[in-house]
């Protein structure tokens, strides 16, 4: 998934330099992109029909490592 032309609603970084970038949407799926420390997209988590708050609280989650990627 690229978002080049969209900003991330919020950032987040883990400790080996994975960056974790939530994107909100209007339809009402909003998403996780997570990239390792050479910025190389690895997974893409989406969430259909979460408050955006979840979402940045699940991002902020895996970063501190309380939780693992779902699907991996």
């Amino acid at each position: 998934m690229e978002n080049n032309d969209v900003e991330p609603y919020h950032i987040v970084e883990d400790i080996h330099g994975g960056c974790a970038k939530v994107y909100f949407s209007g339809d009402g799926v909003h998403k996780i992109v997570f990239t390792d420390n050479n910025n190389t997209h690895f997974f893409t988590e989406e969430y259909a029909q979460c408050p955006i708050k979840f979402v940045e609280q699940a991002a902020n989650d895996w970063a501190t490592g309380v939780r693992q990627i779902v699907g991996l």
